[in-house]
């Protein structure tokens, strides 16, 4: 199993809002299924609530598609990602 621990932009609609993530990829099946938690102000949560394209990129530039599957009230969001992890 890869982890991450760190900075990240989660990018809503092509814009970005700097966030810190904690996420995970399985090393079982395709090598495709990833998760975590991403900090989230209410403002980006209402964001990624009504944005069509989410995705999350690391500090070296690769990107991941994300669906948010959950959200924590203490200010998190949880994210399942699509396609191989980018980190």
């Amino acid at each position: 199993m890869s982890t991450y621990k760190g900075l990240a932009t989660f990018l809503v609609d092509g814009v970005g809002n700097a966030t810190e993530a904690e996420l995970q990829a399985s090393a079982s099946g395709d090598g495709r299924s990833w998760s975590g938690w991403i900090e989230a102000s209410p403002d980006i949560f209402w964001k990624a609530y009504r944005g069509e394209e989410l995705r999350l990129r690391m500090p070296d530039g690769r990107e991941g598609r994300v669906v948010v599957s959950d959200v924590d009230p203490t200010g998190f969001l949880k994210v399942t990602g699509g396609g191989p992890a980018p980190f």
